[in-house]
Parts: structure tokens; C-alpha cells; sequence
């Protein structure tokens, strides 16, 4: 067995999960909002991509 395996072993399997566990995960308010790039739909045969600051311009 490995170091991990033996500290697996010790744990008690029986113990219930924590009230905390047992609630929904993830995004709890309304979806985020999509936001493309000015322009990234008016050619979608073009493959390149927008600069990286323009990609992070806050839009």
C-alpha cells in the first residue's frame, strides 16, 4: 500500500457528510453574461483570433 492508501484506511466511512456538503454547488446567482470581442461574429470563416489585450479590454 502506499503512503495515501494507509491514510485512507484510517478514516472512518461510516461518518455522515458535513451539513455543507449536502447543499448545491457551484454558481448560486443568475448565469454570467457572455461578452465577445467587437467583431468576433461579423466572419466566421476567419480563424484568427483578437489580441490579447483587446480580449481583456474590461468588455
Amino acid at each position: 500500500m502506499t503512503q495515501f492508501d494507509d491514510l485512507i484506511a484510517q478514516l472512518d466511512h461510516d461518518a455522515p457528510l458535513p451539513e455543507a456538503a449536502t447543499g448545491p454547488r457551484g454558481r448560486q446567482g443568475s448565469p454570467g453574461e457572455v461578452t465577445l470581442p467587437h467583431g468576433w461574429l461579423d466572419d466566421p470563416d476567419d480563424d484568427s483570433r483578437p489580441k490579447t489585450e483587446d480580449m481583456h479590454s474590461g468588455g
